[in-house]
Parts: structure tokens; sequence; C-alpha cells
């Protein structure tokens, strides 16, 4: 019985990953002068919204692929609890590996070492390709415009949004044991 819900709960989490893919395929993208972090906003929060959305069909599935669960036994709310459980850990994981995908330094750097083929990019040409100048600009550009920080004089200070995102990090570093500053 546990293990039809999370079967269920899967399935509903392929669905719904393959629903965005395609809206992301389909949809017009980012344009020229659009802030990077509007369609990076605007794409997690469809994400959320089908994932969601996405919740409703698990329990009409449940409850049909299992008449008895409306009697309402232990096992069967058991039951439906693991898969909705399963369910949005499934949608964590998807969405820390979006995040993942767009924001890692590491993945942007083996992707240029890639394309650079057999013969392979000494550390001067990895600088000169990817910019870490141009990338940390880019990053309090995308903060900017996201309001986690402010400039002020040049000199950039965390908004209340910022702080409260950066206290959540340091207390995940904490417990995870991952310690300070990556």
């Amino acid at each position: 019985m546990i293990i039809k819900g999370i079967i269920i709960a899967g399935i509903c989490s392929f669905a719904a990953c393959l629903i965005q893919v395609l809206l992301c395929l389909l949809g017009p993208g980012r344009g020229k002068a659009e802030p990077m972090i509007l369609e990076l906003r605007r794409q997690a929060k469809s994400a959320i919204l089908i994932w969601l959305f996405m919740a409703l069909p698990y329990a009409g599935v449940f409850l049909r692929a299992d008449p008895a669960a409306l009697s309402g036994t232990g096992l069967v709310a058991l039951s439906f609890c693991y898969g909705i459980i399963f369910y949005f850990f499934l949608t964590c994981v998807y969405l820390t590996l979006y995040y993942f995908v767009d924001r890692s330094i590491s993945a942007t750097l083996l992707e240029i070492i890639g394309d650079s083929g057999e013969k392979g990019l000494s550390l001067d040409e990895i600088k000169e390709i990817y910019g870490i100048e141009k990338k940390y600009k880019k990053e309090l550009r995308g903060m900017l415009q996201g309001r986690f920080i402010v400039e002020e004089r040049g000199t950039f200070r965390n908004t209340f949004k910022g702080s409260f995102c950066a206290a959540g990090t340091d207390f995940i570093k904490r417990l995870l044991k991952l310690g300070k500053g990556g």
C-alpha cells in the first residue's frame, strides 16, 4: 500500500517535470533587455505552481487506485502521507537542480572546458573566457534586481530580504557542517 503512494507520487512528479520543460521550450524566454533574475523568478514561480497543481491529480489517482481509501483507515492515510512527502521531496530536488544548473560556477566551468574539445584550456584562457569580474558584476546586478541588496555610494548592503536569506543559508551551512563562505 505504501509503495503505491510513492509510485503514484513519482509518476505525478515526472509529469510535473515534463510540463515545466515543455513550458520552458515553448515559452518566449528572456528578452535581451530583461534581467536574468526576472526570468529565473518567472520560471521558479511557474514550476512551483505546476508542482502544486499536480498534487491534485496525485490525490485523485491515489483515491481512484484504492477506493477503500475513502473509508479512511490509518494505513491508507499513512500511505497517502508517505506518497505526498515523497512528491514534495522530488519537487525540492527538482527546484534545487534547476537552481544548480542555472547558477553553478562549477557547471559553467565544466561547460567552458568541454566546449574547448580535446585541446583543453589553460587557467589564463579560462579566466579570459569566463571573466570572474563579469561574474561578480552579474551576480550583484541580479541581487540588486531581486532586491536582496542595495547600493549606496559604491557600497553594497543587505536588505531585510537579503539578511533573511543570508541567515537561512548560514543556518543550513552550520547544520550541515559546510563551513562559512563556501
